[in-house]
């Protein structure tokens, strides 16, 4: 090899260590980082995947996936999984200026009650207008639950809304990513977690794979719109949406479930009585004032509400705040001359036998009424007026709620319980049940 020959491939070698590697590389190179720390695969997603933090204020106990994409909500912030499509929309892809018809109850979207919240939409997000795709009545808390998308500027948003006219909380308020097939929601159950589903109306079926392997269909409860109890693996669990000719729509991972977990001690009873939106409304701001914070950021499971011969509206129910490890029983009475009292009782474990609100009306009267809520099961409730007295039944009404009237001054009082058998489930005073926080009475 002759001299020119070395000094050609030497200059060639120095330029070439002058040139940038193509930028391709580079993103390579962070595709593959970014899919180490991934411990979950949409499957249906082709092409590149990036981690984008996204901020929104939400309300931590309901979890949101875009297109079927991990989001996991705390109070301030949320950690989004988008993806950029990188194949043709598909033909069930929700068109946020062409939604997908509404489908639920009604009710849910009464006249009154979405006015308010496309109210409360376009106060978040001025000149969008809030459109409904489903709806429903949640039994537990006798709220609106509504899935909704709308069009933000030059981009669209959707989410998740409940409350009432009087009020609204944005549960889920997430970026509408291209292409999105259907708005996977993870929101608490009475036991565990759901997986709420909402797809275009002519698919065939949503289906959960609790190990990521075996898919079941989910309860359908409207043309493309299906849900599930959370009981499968959190690192493994799949959803898929199967087309009308059979074919996989889309296959993605599901939402995180931890965080929208309740308290363990939630009971899972039905709300029974009646408890106006207005009364639960001032209940859960006076809870939250107890506990130092705003009114959207407390949950809520009512158990009783009713009125007394006096006029004095009440309420029993728990509550919590995202994060607390049990919730509160609370007491809410507001009197006939507009005064209110609010009573902070003890935590009941989740397998209570009952849960008792002492009713007492203003101006204060001979005597007060002891309002015993017991389990839905229960068979009998009986009073005690002192420690060495018999028990004798307490009156019900027709959703098995037993009402007492009780001495205000009395001591020693007690209660018991027996199931549909006759067989007794509880026996202890009145003055434990009526515990507070800070003292017992």
């Amino acid at each position: 090899m002759n001299t020119t020959d070395d000094e050609v491939r030497a200059t060639l070698h120095e330029r070439a260590k002058l040139i940038a590697p193509p930028l391709e590389v580079f993103e390579l190179v962070e595709r593959r980082a970014k899919r180490m720390h991934r411990n979950r695969v949409a499957a249906s997603v082709t092409g590149a995947v990036a981690a984008v933090a996204a901020v929104a204020i939400v309300v931590p106990t309901v979890v949101a996936g875009s297109g079927g994409h991990r989001v996991t909500t705390t109070n301030t912030a949320t950690q989004q999984k988008t993806h950029q499509p990188t194949k043709p929309a598909s033909k069930y892809a929700l068109d946020p200026a062409k939604p997908w018809a509404y489908r639920g109850d009604p009710k849910a979207i009464a006249s009154a009650t979405l006015t308010k919240f496309r109210q409360d939409w376009a106060a978040k997000h001025p000149g969008s207008v809030l459109q409904p795709l489903w709806g429903d009545i949640y039994e537990s808390s006798q709220q609106p639950e509504v899935v909704f998308v709308a069009q933000v500027g030059d981009g669209a948003r959707w989410g998740m809304v409940t409350g009432t006219s009087a009020g609204s909380k944005f549960v889920v308020d997430s970026q509408l990513e291209p292409d999105t097939v259907v708005l996977p929601v993870v929101a608490p159950g009475d036991e565990v977690a759901r997986l709420l589903a909402v797809a275009a109306p002519d698919v065939k079926a949503i289906q959960y794979a609790g190990d990521g392997v075996t898919f079941k269909d989910m309860t359908q409860v409207a043309a493309g719109i299906a849900v599930t109890p959370l009981e499968g693996n959190e690192a493994k669990d799949q959803l898929k949406v199967i087309g009308a000719d059979g074919e996989t729509a889309y296959q993605g991972a599901v939402p995180d479930a931890s965080i929208a977990a309740r308290p363990a001690n939630v009971l899972t009873w039905l709300t029974r009585g009646t408890v106006p939106d207005s009364l639960l409304r001032d209940a859960t701001n006076a809870y939250a004032q107890s506990r130092q914070q705003t009114a959207d950021v407390v949950q809520t499971k009512v158990l009783y509400g009713g009125v007394d011969a006096a006029g004095t509206q009440y309420l029993l129910a728990q509550a919590w705040i995202s994060g607390d490890r049990a919730a509160s029983t609370v007491g809410y009475l507001k009197h006939a001359d507009g005064t209110y009292e609010l009573q902070l009782k003890t935590q009941v474990a989740a397998n209570a036998a009952l849960v008792v609100l002492d009713v007492t009306d203003s101006p204060a009267t001979a005597t007060e009424t002891l309002v015993v809520v017991p389990q839905p099961t229960t068979g009998q409730v009986l009073y005690a007026s002192g420690p060495s007295t018999k028990f004798t039944p307490a009156a019900s009404d027709q959703d098995g709620v037993f009402t007492i009237a009780r001495d205000p001054m009395a001591q020693g009082d007690r209660l018991q319980v027996l199931d549909g058998d006759g067989r007794q489930t509880y026996v202890g005073t009145v003055a434990s049940q009526l515990c507070g926080i800070t003292s017992c009475g």
